[in-house]
């Protein structure tokens, strides 16, 4: 969670990847614990809510989802979906520490 070094202070938000500014809000979900997991919600203007699909993406095990940003931007291009983005626990802004469990 601490590499690259900053991880855990710096996310990059979805704008600064040409996605709509609305979108850098972080949202939460809390997990057992009073564990706070946070994340983005990105809706394509392109489509619907009723219709459109929807991707929950988590990130790999290193960085923060801020840093698969610009893979989404790509899939983005060619894919009309709406996404959300979640870091695990200890990862990001999210809170709580990652374990193996």
């Amino acid at each position: 969670p601490q590499f690259p070094p900053g991880s855990r202070r710096h996310v990059y938000r979805p704008s600064a990847f040409g996605f709509p500014k609305e979108a850098d809000q972080e949202h939460e979900i809390v997990v057992e614990a009073e564990v706070r997991l946070k994340g983005f919600l990105i809706r394509d203007p392109r489509g619907d809510d009723q219709t459109t699909p929807t991707v929950i993406y988590f990130q790999g095990n290193a960085g923060n989802i801020g840093h698969r940003l610009p893979l989404l931007a790509r899939l983005a291009e060619e894919v009309v979906c709406h996404y959300v983005l979640i870091s695990y626990r200890g990862y990001g802004h999210s809170g709580g520490q990652p374990d193996e469990a």
